[in-house]
């Protein structure tokens, strides 16, 4: 029985004419009622039955004070328990509830010797302030020194024994199947149940007229609830809601989660008990309007990404009066483009360019830059081994050429706690590198990854969508673990903008941010052939740009700058001006820790 009984409901609800005209043949229409005399169908207006609107299939008899939905009145017309009434409704509406079962686990009947109460555990039951009308309901039986609580499935055939000594020993039937204990006391027209830790505690919960059943082994999460649900799912598919009335410790919580995450956060509410569990309720004069209002408060559990806006009110307090968007995340190395150029937390970053533009380059000068504004950062290169990488980083880092051996050992000193580095050359394993990466994230709280490049990945060149669902899972890992990613990736030969890049149009669209990095190869060559020739360098080919760093899409900003760059050879820095001098990210302990401005 796969569909809940909620659902039939529904569909009853919305064929309230021809159910009510079924149910109640001596009734008639009046407007937007189906008038009735009693459940028996007999002529009459007491029983009204709702045709239409929100509450179409809802009913009331005001003789009485019945009422409910169409699944109830067909359980009380035909004399049947939900049980029954989902099946035949189901059939009626031509609904399948039972589908294809995996074979189960095959158990054992119990025998069990057990007798009358014994004096000694009546008394002890009293002192628990359970009352024998309702102990007599849940089969609770003697054997020898052992008090036996029988488990009935809701036809009433036994399928376990839990047994427990007055002090508190414990054992069960041998071969049990596992299940809920106290399906006997569950009245036929129940469409809510709690679920409580303790059969004691199903008992006492009976007391303030809430149907209980209890988990067969307590809390505890991981797994521990699987068996009893697997039995079960079918039989509390009747219930609309079920509340969970379990310890507030870590297994009772771990055993909600569990439960909800099964049975389903649409139907599972959380009781905050009025004391520990429900006979301790009972044990300290805990009223039934008392025990009603903690039932009246109880919680759903939405999902974790069903939210609404007052979740976001801080966020949105700093969007509009805190930190200026131009302070937020760390810009690029250029102070001219730091106000209108960021990056921040939860973004997917492209930076592309033609083969030899210098993106790599570009990416290393930049990951300096998270550092300088203290953002731990793990670079995943798999064109360079780390050796080679990690000697070019120590260039831009010191901007210098040839650093001695001292300043190498304080400038590691200085990247040890701010840099790792993803040692895989080649082509990667994907799964392997984002499970890294989430380890990272939680164990060094990195906040800036870097993958070095997209076509390292290990995807074909022409593998459009393995592409596109490897950035999509970048821009996920992002956002989720609050995290900056840059992405390097090719362009087109003689490709511009964010069309030329390669792949699929897709793999932008999924960015939130994407640079170009543009080489001015025709100045190189022309100094090269004035070196060749022992011509002088002439002024204007020296002061033009060595590159172009083009912004062509920013989700979060508010524009998208463009910077003519210089490129430093001695320290591979990318300079704001012809005249513009690198900047030192590590100070060399013998001079002055006195930072100059930031070119």
């Amino acid at each position: 029985m796969r569909i809940r009984a909620a659902e039939i409901a529904e569909r009853l609800g919305s064929q309230a004419e021809q159910v009510a005209a079924l149910l109640l043949p001596g009734g008639k229409r009046s407007g937007k009622f189906w008038n009735a005399g009693d459940v028996g169908g007999s002529e009459g207006d007491s029983l009204k039955v709702y045709l239409s609107g929100s509450k179409s299939g809802r009913w009331q008899d005001y003789a009485t004070g019945d009422g409910g939905d169409l699944l109830d009145l067909w359980a009380m017309t035909q004399g049947s328990s939900i049980s029954d009434a989902m099946r035949d409704a189901a059939d009626w509406l031509g609904m399948v509830l039972d589908t294809v079962r995996e074979p189960k686990k095959s158990y054992s009947a119990p025998k069990p010797k057990t007798g009358p109460l014994s004096v000694a555990h009546l008394n002890w039951l009293g002192s628990r302030m359970l009352e024998q009308e309702w102990v007599d309901k849940f089969a609770v039986k003697s054997e020898g020194d052992w008090l036996a609580f029988e488990y009935l499935d809701p036809a009433g055939k036994l399928f376990g024994v839990k047994y427990r000594t007055i002090d508190k020993k414990m054992r069960s039937s041998a071969n049990s199947r596992p299940g809920l204990y106290g399906w006997q006391a569950i009245p036929d027209s129940a469409r809510s149940v709690a679920i409580v830790e303790g059969e004691l505690d199903a008992i006492a919960l009976s007391h303030y007229g809430m149907p209980a059943l209890s988990v067969p082994n307590g809390g505890g999460g991981g797994g521990k609830q699987d068996h009893w649900i697997q039995e079960e799912f079918d039989a509390l598919n009747r219930f609309d809601i079920i509340y969970l009335c379990l310890d507030t410790d870590e297994p009772g919580r771990e055993a909600a989660a569990e439960i909800m995450d099964r049975l389903g956060l649409d139907r599972c509410r959380l009781v905050e008990m009025p004391k520990k569990d429900a006979n301790d309720c009972l044990q300290n004069d805990i009223t039934k309007d008392q025990m009603r209002e903690a039932f009246r408060k109880a919680k759903c559990v939405d999902p974790d990404e069903l939210r609404r806006p007052r979740d976001y009110l801080q966020e949105l307090y700093d969007e509009f009066h805190g930190e200026p968007d131009s302070e937020r995340g760390f810009g690029p190395p250029f102070a001219q483009m730091a106000d209108s150029l960021r990056f921040r937390e939860g973004e997917l970053v492209i930076v592309a360019g033609p083969n030899g533009s210098g993106k790599s380059q570009y990416c290393g000068h930049q990951m300096l830059e998270a550092m300088r504004s203290d953002y731990r950062v793990c670079i995943a290169s798999m064109e360079f081994k780390p050796r080679r990488y990690l000697a070019r980083l120590l260039r831009q880092c010191g901007a210098l050429r040839d650093p001695s051996k001292p300043y190498i050992d304080h400038m590691v000193e200085w990247l040890d706690d701010q840099l790792w580095v993803f040692d895989l050359t080649g082509t990667a394993k994907t799964d392997r590198m984002l499970e890294v990466f989430r380890y990272a994230r939680r164990r060094y709280g990195i906040r800036v990854f870097l993958i070095d490049n997209l076509a390292k990945c290990g995807f074909a060149e022409d593998d459009y969508n393995g592409q596109k669902d490897f950035v999509d899972r970048l821009g996920d890992f992002a956002k989720t673990n609050d995290s900056t990613l840059f992405l390097v990736h090719h362009m087109r030969k003689g490709g511009e903008g964010k069309d030329g890049i390669k792949g699929t149009g897709a793999i932008t669209d999924m960015a939130d941010t994407v640079i170009t990095v543009w080489r001015n190869h025709e100045k190189e060559q022309a100094i090269r052939t004035a070196e060749l020739e022992g011509e002088p360098i002439e002024e204007d080919a020296r002061r033009a740009v060595d590159g172009v760093i083009t912004c062509v899409k920013q989700r979060n900003g508010e524009d998208e700058p463009k910077k003519g760059i210089w490129f430093h050879r001695d320290s591979f820095q990318f300079l704001s001006g012809p005249d513009s001098r690198p900047f030192r990210y590590c100070h060399d302990f013998s001079i002055s820790d006195k930072r100059g401005a930031h070119q």
